[in-house]
């Protein structure tokens, strides 16, 4: 296989543009989000939006006539005899218990044909295919975005309207979002229903748990393209995809340094404010004093994370995930220049500096390494054979005879 030349790869990487790319894997993330299960799905048309006068005191929704809204104020007026024993939520029937039921167990017996991806509810599945068609029927006539869905399209709008339909029945805050009400009584009932089977440590939403799972597992599901950077969250995903599209706009005044967020920026600056955190053996002074905790361990030789197959210890969580992966075989990173594999994505960022040329040359005799490390080790070759030689012209000393 011939391997394309540096030049021919940078030439490739300006054709396909990195801001560009970037700027639609946001939009993507923006599409991709999750929609109210109420929300309803109907084709999208140009003419103007039905008038809906009849609006539901209880929960603001509105309608076309005063029948469909009777109608729908006997839910409200309907006996939720159906209860969860999880959490305690009441449901008027008995079909909508059981899919509530699945947030508790984790079952999702509805799954994609084309990606396998699994979900709770059939609805879920026929909303997903729309990423696979690249669908978007619903169009916003104040931006010109595209949306896969109505229900996106609806809570989009209110970006713009700034419209809260959702309150909170006891200190009235307003929410965006039906889905956001709920998690947010949580905060009033104190209730935590979503329990994490590690440590024991308890969240009132799913989607903490999921996050708080990966500090046990050090699974970081989102991979950058550009940077191939592993994340934990999409959050912290899509904020590395702004610094990519936006650079670093944020300065330090003391020292120049620059940053992609204004988060990163105050935090840096305590470099410059705080006292550090200073080690007692050696001297060398930390920000945080969780990193001086992770330093001192170098000094003591604590390595409280061990392998459960091989029991080998280490001083740093990061490291055990790692060689996990030495008796999973499991290789997630992929070359996209020659297909070749690899366990962890910093031994992928050292393959690529083959196809990129972007290699570590030594100045001596002009050979080239992929790693640093290496280049190194081959310096300390070059001062040995300058040691030897020294040594053999002091040996070789010219011989007087005396006359």
């Amino acid at each position: 296989m011939e391997m394309p030349t540096s030049s021919q790869l940078n030439a490739q990487q300006q054709n396909d543009s990195p801001e560009k790319a970037v700027l639609e894997e946001l939009e993507e993330i923006s599409d991709n989000e999750s929609v109210d299960s109420d929300a309803t799905i109907e084709p999208y048309s140009e003419e103007p939006e039905v008038e809906k006068p009849f609006k539901c005191e209880k929960c603001e929704k509105a309608f076309q006539t005063n029948k469909l809204l009777d109608a729908h104020l006997e839910l409200h007026e309907t006996k939720k005899v159906f209860q969860c024993k999880v959490c305690s939520k009441d449901f008027a029937k008995r079909c909508r218990l059981e899919i509530h039921l699945r947030t508790h167990t984790g079952e999702r017996p509805f799954n994609c044909d084309i990606c396998g991806k699994d979900f709770s509810e059939k609805g879920s599945v026929k909303r997903h295919r729309k990423v696979h068609t690249g669908e978007k029927p619903y169009h916003c006539n104040v931006c010109g975005r595209d949306f896969a869905e109505n229900g996106s399209l609806i809570k989009h709008s209110r970006t713009h309207t700034d419209e809260k339909p959702f309150a909170c029945d006891i200190c009235g805050e307003k929410f965006a979002r039906r889905d956001h009400l709920p998690h947010h009584r949580r905060i009033h009932t104190g209730e935590k229903p979503y329990h994490c089977s590690i440590c024991g440590k308890n969240f009132t939403v799913d989607s903490s748990l999921k996050r708080h799972l990966r500090r046990h597992t050090g699974i970081k599901p989102y991979l950058c393209k550009i940077c191939y950077m592993e994340l934990a969250t999409q959050s912290s995903y899509k904020r590395h995809l702004q610094m990519h599209s936006r650079g670093k706009p944020f300065c330090c005044k003391v020292c120049n340094k620059k940053f992609p967020t204004d988060k990163t920026l105050q935090r840096h600056s305590l470099v410059h404010t705080r006292e550090p955190f200073s080690c007692k053996f050696c001297g060398q002074t930390y920000v945080r004093k969780y990193s001086l905790q992770i330093h001192l361990r170098t000094h003591t030789g604590e390595r409280p994370f061990q392998c459960d197959v091989c029991s080998k210890a280490f001083a740093l969580r990061s490291t055990l995930m790692f060689h996990m992966k030495t008796h999973t075989g499991e290789k997630l990173f992929a070359c996209e220049v020659c297909g070749k594999r690899f366990p962890l994505n910093k031994r992928l960022k050292v393959h690529m500096r083959i196809h990129t040329g972007d290699m570590f040359e030594c100045h001596l005799c002009e050979k080239k390494f992929c790693q640093n490390s290496y280049l190194r080790i081959h310096l300390k070759r070059h001062e040995k054979e300058k040691y030897t030689e020294q040594r053999n012209q002091q040996l070789i000393m010219p011989v007087f005879t005396s006359l």
